[in-house]
């Protein structure tokens, strides 16, 4: 019965055990599972109604849990009658490293899928900057196509519409809704690339309210700037007493120019300033980049290949503006009717002579063989000449910072000026010397002395020391240009020579003066590391002596043992009492002779 009871109590036992690990085996899973629930809730834009839901369920799942495992360690220690108050602690201690591995493992699959999305629609931005790039592009080509078939006309009448121009018009206006509908969704998905990567504050802001909503709003004013199919207005005004006709048709198709922007946004967005990579480096930095930024990097990378582009499409843009309101002026032959023997005339049907007029205003040249008469031709000539400025300002600044030395470049060229000055001083002392030496001769021996036997002049003839002084005074002459050379430099500072000396030598004298200070404070660490010197010396001594003092008391000692143990041994023959008269004078012997050591023995200093 007794073993029964056993066996029933130890099954009891086993079955609790069982239970209670399953039920903390049970927690820990749990809390795994909640640690990436809530991961998932911090990724996710769900609502905060499902996630208040959610959170009420686990509540109730968690309360569940822990009355049944209150309950199964409650029945272990009813059992096995222990204390396992610091159980839950530990169990609690131990599982939560777990859950902080699964969740870092989390966020960084979370984040590079994050910037997997984000360079898909980085692509398809490019996509849609480079369509909107080719429809642009095609529109401003056929542009001055349509006006040269407008401006000439059918049967010899100016500015009327012809099947060919009101096809091209045509063309032109799909052209510009498509670019108007691809430029709209090229904003947008600018703007949803901007709110997926975290840079508005306010996760519900809309694409009306952004600031891409404004910029395509202008963009798509600037694309619908076209030619109206079907559509003509004209009007008359005068200058230098003459009636110049303008049509609306020319001004709208010269605007189609304005859509160069298409240009330098494709190549800037198409650069490697504008990837993932670059722009999450710029927010490291403590900025976010903008176009702005891009457009800097790149003409600082390509200044050269900038300014080529610049100046094709400026000299493109306002040539033909040019030829457009200029031709109107001299080749209308119902108002102006001007020849080409005229004195006024010019001639604006080449195209090159317009080109050459904006280059020439754009260098700020003016040969004055070409200018504008027309009213809108001299307002494009002056803009041409605000941008040439810049340009030129632009090239000057280019071909400055090209030309600077690197600080390697630098340091050679300077080497290389030095080697190159001492030669030169080299070659310089080396005629002093021969002109000092030609005339300590010529002091030396007389002048008849100075020829040979056969009548031939020598070295020291007066021919030759004449070209020597002659020498003497070029040397002299090139020492004082390079002085004055340095002293120019000098004084293009605006710097006095006699204040660069005073400020050089009150500098020389604060440097010796900050000498003499560090000189001063060297002494006493010096006579403190001199002090320490000696005092190691001296505690070396005495460490010497003191070695030779406990080599001869461990002498002293050895031979006392050595007698006491002859002494106290049965076998000498020697009787009680005279052992121990012979112990107290070996003791008597061994004190007196410790206190003698310690006496002579000297002090090491601490």
């Amino acid at each position: 019965m007794e073993r029964r009871q056993s066996m029933a109590i130890q099954h009891q036992k086993n079955s609790v055990f069982k239970r209670g690990l399953a039920l903390l085996k049970d927690r820990r899973i749990s809390q795994i599972l909640e640690v990436e629930n809530d991961c998932e809730e911090d990724s996710s834009d769900k609502d905060s109604t499902s996630n208040l839901s959610r959170r009420d369920l686990k509540s109730q799942q968690d309360q569940k849990r822990t009355l049944s495992k209150h309950e199964s360690v409650s029945s272990l220690s009813s059992v096995n009658n222990i204390k396992i108050q610091h159980q839950p602690s530990f169990k609690r201690a131990s599982t939560r490293t777990i859950p902080n591995v699964k969740s870092l493992v989390k966020s960084s699959m979370l984040r590079q899928i994050r910037n997997g999305k984000l360079r898909v629609l980085k692509m398809v931005i490019r996509t849609h900057d480079i369509i909107s790039f080719c429809l642009g592009t095609l529109a401003m080509v056929i542009g001055p196509i349509e006006f040269e078939m407008f401006f000439k006309g059918d049967n010899d009448v100016q500015y009327t519409h012809t099947p060919e121009s009101t096809a091209l018009r045509l063309i032109i206006s799909l052209l510009s809704l498509a670019l108007i509908l691809t430029n709209y969704n090229y904003y947008h998905l600018d703007f949803k690339y901007h709110k997926a990567k975290g840079s508005y504050d306010d996760l519900k802001k809309r694409f009306r309210e952004s600031t891409q909503f404004k910029t395509m709003m202008i963009t798509n004013f600037i694309n619908l700037l076209h030619p109206i199919p079907m559509f003509e207005y004209q009007f008359v005004m005068k200058t230098l007493n003459y009636p110049v006709r303008y049509s609306l048709s020319a001004v709208l198709s010269n605007l189609l120019f304005l859509r160069f922007y298409l240009l330098i946004r494709v190549i800037v967005q198409c650069s490697k300033w504008t990837d993932v990579e670059s722009e999450s480096i710029c927010e490291k930095e403590g900025f976010r980049p903008n176009f702005l930024f891009s457009l800097k990097a790149w003409m600082k990378q390509r200044p050269f290949l900038s300014i080529l582009i610049n100046f094709v499409c400026s000299m493109l843009a306002f040539g033909f503006a040019v030829r457009t309101f200029e031709r109107s002026f001299y080749e209308d032959r119902e108002y102006a009717n001007f020849r080409e023997s005229d004195q006024l005339y010019q001639n604006y049907n080449y195209v090159w002579n317009s080109f050459w007029l904006i280059v020439v205003t754009m260098s700020s040249v003016g040969y004055g063989d070409f200018y504008p008469i027309t009213h809108l031709g001299r307002f494009v000539v002056v803009i041409a000449s605000f941008w040439g400025m810049v340009m030129v300002s632009q090239f000057i600044y280019t071909m400055e910072v090209q030309s600077n030395f690197t600080p390697a470049q630098s340091k050679a060229y300077e080497l290389l000026q030095r080697l190159e000055k001492r030669k030169e001083l080299r070659e310089d002392a080396a005629l002093l010397i021969q002109a000092w030496w030609i005339y300590i001769q010529a002091r030396l021996y007389p002048f008849d002395r100075r020829l040979n036997t056969s009548g031939s002049e020598s070295r020291f003839s007066t021919d030759s020391t004449m070209r020597n002084f002659t020498q003497l005074n070029e040397i002299y002459h090139k020492r004082v240009e390079i002085f004055r050379k340095q002293r120019s430099l000098v004084e293009r500072k605006k710097i006095p020579l006699q204040d660069s000396l005073s400020k050089t030598n009150s500098l020389m004298k604060q440097y010796l003066l900050d000498a003499r200070v560090s000189v001063s404070q060297m002494e006493p660490i010096k006579e403190s590391i001199e002090s320490a010197a000696k005092e190691m010396q001296e505690s070396n001594s005495a460490l010497l002596q003191y070695e030779k003092n406990l080599l001869i008391l461990e002498r002293q000692i050895n031979r006392a043992s050595f007698i006491q143990n002859l002494v106290s041994s049965p076998r000498s023959g020697i009787d009680q009492r005279s052992r121990d008269l012979a112990m107290a004078q070996l003791q008597k012997l061994l004190s007196e002779s410790l206190s003698t050591l310690s006496k002579v023995a000297p002090e090491i200093p601490q």
